[in-house]
């Protein structure tokens, strides 16, 4: 669809590494990592990541600054408001990179 390409005329202005981040991302994004037992984050929030009712917020044009820290915080139980540690458990299959490959592609999405 007309998404993907509009997607990208958005971060036409980054650098090349936030670029490749973004990239990166969407793949987590999008499919996760079945090998590590890692869902994707559309499952939950949806694949625009415009949220899914109360328990599943909006992640979309979220400054990658935020995301990025909200992750770190789940990663390391600093934030624990999660039910049943969902967020945490994910937060901490994913390498500092995976967390800012997603934090970046999730800011960039409308």
């Amino acid at each position: 669809g007309i998404a993907v390409p509009a997607y990208y005329a958005r971060l036409g202005d980054r650098a090349p590494g936030q670029l490749s981040r973004a990239i990166s991302g969407w793949g987590l994004y999008l499919d996760g990592d079945p090998e590590r037992a890692l869902p994707p984050c559309a499952q939950c929030h949806g694949p625009r990541g415009r949220g899914v009712g109360h328990a599943y917020p909006r992640l979309a044009a979220q400054p990658a600054e935020y995301v990025s820290a909200q992750l770190h915080a789940f990663r390391q139980s600093q934030r624990r408001n999660d039910p049943q540690d969902v967020m945490g458990s994910i937060a901490r299959k994913l390498t500092p990179a995976e967390i800012e490959a997603v934090a970046v592609y999730v800011a960039g999405l409308p």
